[in-house]
């Protein structure tokens, strides 16, 4: 059977099923199981009679969406939880590989490059913040008032976890959501926050306050750079189904893949509350720096080996 034969005889109930999972309602619920049935068998004919990668792909979605309704009312959250960091979010990871390259590498380079060039000349600092910003932050990682977070109490510890929650998330948000402006906006954010970030650390170390600065950062900057970098990454590949659509209309594109990048969302943003609490509880810590890096690169160490096994999933 042509493709075009199969597509004309499965495409009412595809639709149908595409738009009740969607809404997360059913006319006849009762019809689902073998609806869904049909469905994992049009799967498995279209991957052996080697139909495009887009209908397979097409099919593969739906058939996840499927799985997703037939088991979220029984599965625990935990569950879920595990379901979602090591598996799914991998997997799309996998998928998405070279988006999240291309933020990697803007990210860190960027960074670098803005470090090295405030590293260079004190006086550069200034091309990247205001003069109350570079004293801000000399104050808050000088030596002398005992570094960052000194003199905390719990209550205040609390307000900051909610203070960095509702910060990180807003960048994280800013960054994805910009992507819709055709990638312009999540690349302006990731070119940004590289940019700022680097700068900051190229005037700590100008400053010498390299121990204090870096024994802070170290502990949340992990799981906080990295949700930021995967942001970009969902951003950018939901602005670019808007340039360029394929075979849909750009408002049926925008939504495959906005549910194909959601793993990749939901992750950034276990990440980010995992870093406000890093954050807020144990990078002010008054602690030897060497136990700060130490724990730090048993972070970085994590997150690599998180990414490492979507490429082994990716396979």
């Amino acid at each position: 059977m042509k493709q075009s034969q199969f597509v004309r005889q499965r495409e009412a109930l595809w639709r149908q099923l595409e738009q009740e999972l969607t809404a997360g309602s059913f006319t006849q619920p009762e019809l689902f199981p073998a609806a869904y049935r049909q469905l994992c068998s049009d799967l498995s004919l279209a991957r052996s009679r080697q139909y495009s990668p887009v209908l397979v792909d097409r099919l593969n979605q739906l058939v996840a969406l499927g799985q997703q309704h037939l088991y979220q009312n029984n599965q625990p959250v935990w569950l879920a939880l595990r379901q979602l960091i090591g598996v799914r979010a991998l997997q799309a990871c996998y998928q998405f590989r070279k988006w999240i390259w291309l933020n990697l590498i803007l990210f860190y380079g960027l960074g670098l490059a803005a470090a090295m060039f405030v590293c260079s000349s004190a006086d550069n600092i200034n091309y990247f913040m205001s003069a109350a910003d570079v004293e801000k932050f000399s104050e808050m990682y000088d030596p002398a008032s005992r570094g960052a977070g000194s003199g905390r109490t719990a209550q205040s510890d609390v307000m900051m976890f909610g203070f960095y929650i509702y910060n990180n998330i807003g960048i994280a948000f800013q960054t994805f959501a910009g992507g819709l402006f055709f990638c312009i906006g999540a690349l302006f954010y990731i070119v940004y926050n590289g940019l700022y970030l680097g700068a900051v650390a190229g005037h700590m170390i100008n400053m010498g306050f390299n121990e204090t600065f870096f024994s802070f950062v170290i502990g949340h900057g992990s799981v906080e750079l990295t949700a930021i970098v995967l942001s970009g990454a969902a951003g950018c590949r939901l602005g670019f189904s808007l340039l360029v659509p394929g075979i849909y209309d750009r408002l049926t594109a925008l939504k495959l893949v906005a549910h194909q990048v959601m793993p990749i969302v939901a992750v950034a943003f276990v990440m980010l509350v995992l870093a406000a609490g890093i954050e807020a509880f144990w990078s002010p810590r008054q602690l030897a720096a060497d136990v700060k890096y130490i724990v730090g690169a048993i972070g970085w160490a994590a997150v690599f080996y998180w990414l490492y096994r979507g490429t082994v999933l990716g396979r």
